[in-house]
Formats: C-alpha cells, sequence, structure tokens
C-alpha cells in the first residue's frame, strides 16, 4: 500500500528536496505555533512548528494558513502543550525515527526544543533563533536552567552546558 509518508518521501526524493523545501513540507504538516510549550522545533528563521497535536484534532480546530485555530464554541485542550515526538519529522527524510530526526536537523538547521528543559543543535543557532532561545528563556521560563546540547551530524551529543538566568547570547553560542 502507497501511504502518504511513502508519497512525500517519493515527492522529495525525486525533487532533490533541499532544505527550504523540508522546512516547508514540515510547516504543512505541522503548523506554526508562537507558544513556546507547544513547540517542537525552532527553525532556522525562528518559526517554531507546532507540535501540540492539534493538526489531529480538526473536529476542534482548523486550519488558517500555517496556524490551526481553535474553532467558535470549542475548548483548547491542546494549549500549553507538546503531545507529539520530535521524531515525527523521519517521515520527511529517508531515514527512520531518531535517524530521520537527525537527518531533518541536520538537512534544515532545526533546533530540537525541549520546553521548560533546553534544545539541542547540530550546527551553530542561527541569530533568528538564538534571538527566539533568549526570549523564551529569559521572559516566559524564567524560573528554569537552560540546558543546551550540541551533537555531531550522526545526532550523538558531544557537548552539553547548563546555564541560569538570564540568558545571554554567549551562553547560548557557549558550545558552537
Amino acid at each position: 500500500m502507497f501511504t502518504k509518508r511513502a508519497a512525500v518521501r517519493l515527492a522529495l526524493l525525486l525533487r532533490k528536496a533541499s532544505s527550504p523545501d523540508l522546512i516547508q513540507v514540515a510547516i504543512k504538516e505541522f503548523g506554526l505555533t508562537h507558544n513556546p510549550d507547544e513547540a517542537g522545533y525552532i527553525l532556522p528563521d525562528g518559526k517554531m512548528l507546532d507540535f501540540s497535536g492539534r493538526r489531529y484534532v480538526l473536529s476542534d480546530y482548523r486550519r488558517v494558513g500555517n496556524k490551526f485555530v481553535l474553532k467558535p464554541g470549542k475548548k483548547d485542550w491542546r494549549r500549553g502543550q507538546r503531545d507529539e515526538d520530535h521524531r515525527e519529522v523521519s517521515r520527511f527524510t529517508e531515514a527512520d525515527w531518531t535517524d530521520g530526526m537527525t537527518e531533518f536537523m541536520r538537512e534544515t538547521g532545526s533546533i530540537r526544543l525541549q520546553p521548560r528543559v533546553g534544545f539541542d543543535a547540530i550546527q551553530k543557532p542561527t541569530d533568528a533563533q538564538v534571538r527566539v532561545i533568549a526570549l523564551i528563556w529569559n521572559k516566559f521560563w524564567d524560573t528554569e536552567p537552560l540546558f543546551i546540547q550540541k551533537s555531531n551530524a550522526r545526532g550523538s551529543v558531544v557537548d552539553s552546558a547548563e546555564f541560569t538566568q538570564p540568558i545571554t547570547r554567549q551562553d547560548i553560542l557557549a558550545l558552537f
């Protein structure tokens, strides 16, 4: 049986998908959020992928552009939580689960966000990603320490650090 996942993979392989293509496919699938508690990844432009799981509950939400919006009269059960696994992005790569997640991060420059814990990056974060991380930890999660993991191209953690508030640009870039 030819599944949706197989179709997406085939389309990307046939087009020799570039990083922007992978990012656009992920945005189309997951949508975007402004709430860091719902985010799974911070994209190179600083936007965050919505991992709240709203995309599965279309009886309560409707898609408007790149966001899932609550329908009138419905309760926002997904607000402020992340219900999807980071490895869900593997469906857009040639690899499965963890290897696919690593490939997505490597190919797109996306940072894996772990709400109220920290982040994992394979590459040096962009200025936009640094701004978003500093804003999140200094404004929203100001009582939480920040754990930074630097991974190699295979996804193995090669270095890590912990920082307390206030988080600075230098803190975020310390391992890169």
